[in-house]
């Protein structure tokens, strides 16, 4: 069978629960919701899902601005819009970089083993 429609759900699901993970570090770290920045790669799976994401995120309340806009926040001037390199396995975003640089423990989600085992096949 076309696993096509599995895959899509599991994915969606998966940018819930980072964007929710990542909405709440932003919350820890800076007090509030920073404007956070997506970044999705040019490949058939996000093509396919492309609807379904921006509707995810409008359902979830979110909405989009330019990246000039998002920079523009106090949150990233002090870093210039180079944050912190600090050794990290894992997603080497910027909140993960801000978090692991004020020595906070931070758990690797995008190594979630189901979504590997079930996507990178």
């Amino acid at each position: 069978g076309d696993k096509k429609p599995i895959a899509k759900k599991a994915y969606l699901q998966h940018l819930k629960e980072c964007t929710n993970f990542f909405s709440g570090m932003s919350r820890k770290l800076f007090g509030r919701e920073i404007p956070l920045i997506l970044l999705l790669h040019a490949n058939e799976l996000n093509a396919d899902c492309l609807p379904d994401i921006l509707a995810l995120y409008r359902s979830m309340g979110f909405h989009f601005i330019s990246l000039n806009e998002a920079v523009a926040d106090p949150a990233y001037q002090p870093y210039l819009l180079r944050p912190p390199l600090v050794k990290c396995h894992g997603d080497r975003n910027f909140l993960n970089q801000i978090a692991l640089s004020r020595g906070m423990e931070i758990p690797d989600i995008s190594g979630d083993a189901w979504f590997k085992e079930n996507w990178t096949q």
